[in-house]
Order: structure tokens, then C-alpha cells, then sequence
């Protein structure tokens, strides 16, 4: 396999965004997100581990984009179209989803420092202090594991839109429900029944949330790496064609 600098290429990829159709539009709507996002947080409750994940997806948005430009008769008789659609595509959403997710980190470390008004020592005050951090280590655990599912989703969509959609509804509307319960009762040692399971309240402090959430958003950008990798050969969904075929005119 040909070698490539990552340095060039990266370049290349990020002048190549301005060739997608629409991508100012997704631009702001990217911004949109990251405002709603820190709005979310502010509002406290289950709102901020929804405010985590659109502040994760807020620039998976842009890399989208770059789907359009995969697509073109332009790009598929390149070279270098495996290493993009495949390298580049998943190393962007890397990059993309890690800023995301450092802005919701510290966006829910402020709100509890303030809620607690501990600033004396407090970036240690923040990572272990479990009557504290025990609900926000479990929303930023509910932001990795929402990273896992939207990064896989996005990442086969292309090819598999129909399939990958539902199961992608169904598992994201059953996580969604569970971390609300498991995120929400007062008592951290209550067992509580979600579909037909009991589950015991998730206690776990700021820190550990923080490093197993990114670990688990991690796992889903590779597992989507090693998907687009398996299925590069296989044609464009007929939906996703249309689509492109839309924006191109």
C-alpha cells in the first residue's frame, strides 16, 4: 500500500470541504449544536448528558459531508480514494468527536464546581469526589457510549442506509431510556427495572466517567474504521445515491 503524509493529506482534506455541497449550512448547524449543547448543560438534570452528545456530534456534522465528495466519479477513479474514505474519514471523526467531547467535559466540570462552589483545589476536588461526581460520571458515560452508537452509525450509513438506520433507532431509543433511569433516582444504591431487567444505579465518580466514556467513544470510531474498511467495495445505498444526486444539481 502507498504511503501518504498525514500532514498533506490532511490539508488536502480540509480544502476539499469547501467543495461539498451545503457545507456552509452544516457549518452553522454545527455551531447550532455546540450552543444547544452548552444550553443543555446549563439546565442540568438528564439535559446535560443530552447536551454532552450534541456537543459530540455537533462536528460529525461537517465530516459528513465529505461522504458527497467520496461519492463523485471525481474522487472514485483517485488513488488515494480508499485511504480517504476510509483513513481520513474515520481519523476527521476522531478529531471531530474528541473536541466535542473535551467541550462537554469541561462544560460539566464548571457547572458542578459552581453548583458546589468548591474552586479551592478543585481539579481534584472534581475527579474524585463521589457525592458529587457520581451523576456526572454517569452522563459522560452516557456520551461515550451515544458517541459509539452515532460514530458506527455514521460510518456505515453510506452503504447500509436502511438497515443501519433501524438499528440504529432501536438501540439508541433503548439506551436512552435506560441511562435516564439508571442517571436520574435520588438513591445511587436503588435496583431499578428497565425492560424487564433490574439494574443497579450507576456509581461512578467524575474521573472514571470522563476516561471510560472517551475509551468507549474510542471503541466505536475504530469499530466503524474496521466496518468502512470491510464494506468499501460494496455500492452506495440507492437512498444515499439520491440524495447526493439532489445535492449535486
Amino acid at each position: 500500500m502507498q504511503d501518504y503524509s498525514f500532514k498533506e493529506e490532511s490539508k488536502k482534506m480540509l480544502h476539499l470541504l469547501k467543495y461539498t455541497r451545503q457545507w456552509k449550512q452544516n457549518v452553522g448547524a454545527a455551531i447550532f449544536f455546540y450552543v444547544l449543547g452548552v444550553f443543555l448543560i446549563t439546565l442540568g438534570g438528564f439535559n446535560t448528558a443530552l447536551g454532552g452528545m450534541y456537543m459530540v456530534i455537533g462536528g460529525g456534522m461537517l465530516v459528513q459531508n465529505y461522504e458527497q465528495i467520496f461519492f463523485t466519479s471525481y474522487m472514485n477513479t483517485s488513488a488515494k480514494h480508499r485511504y480517504y474514505s476510509v483513513n481520513m474519514f474515520s481519523i476527521f471523526t476522531m478529531v471531530s468527536y474528541t473536541i466535542g467531547y473535551v467541550m462537554a467535559l469541561i462544560g460539566i466540570a464548571v457547572r458542578q464546581m459552581l453548583i458546589n462552589r468548591e474552586w479551592d483545589e478543585h481539579i481534584e476536588y472534581v475527579i474524585t469526589n463521589m457525592n458529587m461526581g457520581m451523576k456526572s460520571g454517569a452522563v459522560l458515560l452516557f456520551v461515550g457510549i451515544m458517541g459509539l452508537i452515532i460514530a458506527i452509525y455514521y460510518g456505515v450509513a453510506s452503504k447500509l442506509y436502511l438497515s443501519s438506520m433501524i438499528v440504529f433507532i432501536i438501540v439508541f431509543f433503548a439506551i436512552y431510556i435506560l441511562m435516564i433511569n439508571l442517571t436520574t433516582a435520588d438513591n445511587f444504591n436503588e435496583t431499578i427495572l428497565a425492560f424487564g431487567i433490574r439494574w443497579k444505579q450507576l456509581n461512578i465518580s467524575f474521573g472514571k466517567g470522563a476516561v471510560i466514556g472517551y475509551l468507549i467513544l474510542l471503541a466505536g470510531i475504530a469499530i466503524s474504521w474496521l466496518l468502512r474498511r470491510t464494506l468499501y467495495d460494496r455500492q452506495y445505498s440507492p437512498m444515499y445515491k439520491k440524495m447526493f444526486l439532489r445535492l449535486s444539481k
